[in-house]
């Protein structure tokens, strides 16, 4: 039995030896595992990376969807605002119409004293 039993383990050896140089140290095997898992591993990067572009697109397409409509939103209190201020100006220079004087207070003498510290050096304002 010895004799079966390192003819046994010679075969085993040689066999290794040959299903080694085949299969693994052979460069054609090794350059076709190579091809298939890069293409493999392009595949898988391509996809995430379309997969982190399409993230990005829909996180600036909302800010932008409510950026929009933010400013939509304070461009309609601003038209209110606005108006307001426009229906206040006029209901105060009804009140002044209807008290008897103008929109300006001031009279003739008030606006010559204007005009006279105008003139001088250093002064600002006046019309």
């Amino acid at each position: 039995m010895p004799i079966l039993w390192q003819l046994g383990v010679l075969v085993a050896l040689l066999g290794g030896g040959w299903l080694y140089d085949e299969f693994v140290d052979d460069p054609h095997v090794r350059q076709l595992v190579t091809v298939e898992l890069t293409s493999q591993f392009e595949q898988a990067a391509a996809e995430a990376k379309a997969a982190a572009e399409l993230k990005l697109f829909r996180a600036v397409e909302a800010a932008s969807n409510n950026y929009i409509e933010q400013m939509t939103e304070d461009r309609a209190w601003a038209a209110a605002r606005d108006e307001l201020t426009r229906a206040e100006i006029e209901r105060y220079e009804s009140e002044l119409a209807a008290a008897g004087g103008g929109v300006c207070l001031l009279d003739q003498h008030d606006l010559d004293f204007l005009d006279g510290v105008r003139g001088q050096p250093g002064a600002t304002g006046g019309r």
